[in-house]
C-alpha cells in the first residue's frame, strides 16, 4: 500500500524550515529562467510579501510539495472582494504524477473556504498547467491582471486564472469584466 501524503500548514517557518524549503524550490522549480539575473531581479519586484500561510506536503518524513496561500482583500466594481491568491506549488521531481499537487490544491482551497474567500485566484502557464487547475474550478481571467511590487510601482500579467470559493456572483463578476483585475500588492 503506498504511503499517504500528510499535509502540514504553518503560518511563519522557523528559519531551519524556511531554508528546508528553499532548497526544495531550488532543486525541483521548473522554470526555464531560473538562471536569468534579470529574472532573480523581477522576481524580487514581483514576489515579495510572505504569505499567510506556507502549505508543506511529506510522505513519511520526505518534504514531497510546497505551496503557498495569500490572503487579499481588494474594491472590485465598488464592492470588497476577498481573493484567495495560491502560489508558489512546487512538488518534487520523483513525485510528480502521485496525487502530491492535487492535495496542496485541495488544502489551499480548504483554506480558502474557512477564510471566507470569494474567489481563488493564481497564476501559472496557461498553456501547460492550465488542464490540471481546471479541474478544481479554474478558468483562464483571459485578460491581464496587475498587482502592486515591491517598488510601488504597477505590474500587469496575463497568466491569471480564478476559481469560485464562496460567491458564484463575484466569480461570474470577475470572469465577465473587460477590465484589468487588480489583485493588490504582490504577485502570488
Amino acid at each position: 500500500m503506498p504511503e499517504k501524503i500528510q499535509i502540514q500548514t504553518f503560518s511563519e517557518l522557523s528559519p531551519e524550515l524556511e531554508i528546508v524549503r528553499k532548497n526544495f524550490g531550488d532543486r525541483n522549480f521548473d522554470i526555464e529562467e531560473a538562471g536569468d539575473p534579470d529574472w532573480a531581479e523581477e522576481i524580487k519586484e514581483w514576489f515579495w510579501k510572505d504569505p499567510d500561510t506556507y502549505v508543506l506536503a511529506y510522505l513519511g518524513d520526505e518534504l514531497v510539495g510546497v505551496a503557498t496561500f495569500f490572503k487579499k482583500e481588494v474594491e472590485f466594481q465598488g464592492e470588497k472582494l476577498k481573493i484567495a491568491g495560491l502560489g508558489g506549488l512546487t512538488v518534487a521531481k520523483e513525485h510528480r504524477g502521485e496525487g502530491v499537487g492535487r492535495k496542496l490544491i485541495e488544502e489551499r482551497l480548504k483554506i480558502a473556504q474557512e477564510w471566507g474567500a470569494d474567489i481563488a485566484f493564481l497564476n501559472t502557464d496557461i498553456d501547460k498547467l492550465g488542464g490540471m487547475f481546471a479541474k478544481f474550478g479554474f478558468q483562464p481571467l483571459g485578460r491581464n491582471y496587475s498587482f502592486v511590487g515591491k517598488s510601488g510601482q504597477v505590474h500587469e500579467d496575463d497568466s491569471g486564472m480564478i476559481a469560485p470559493i464562496n460567491s458564484r456572483d463575484k466569480f461570474a463578476k470577475v470572469l465577465q469584466s473587460v477590465e484589468v483585475f487588480f489583485i493588490g500588492e504582490s504577485n502570488v
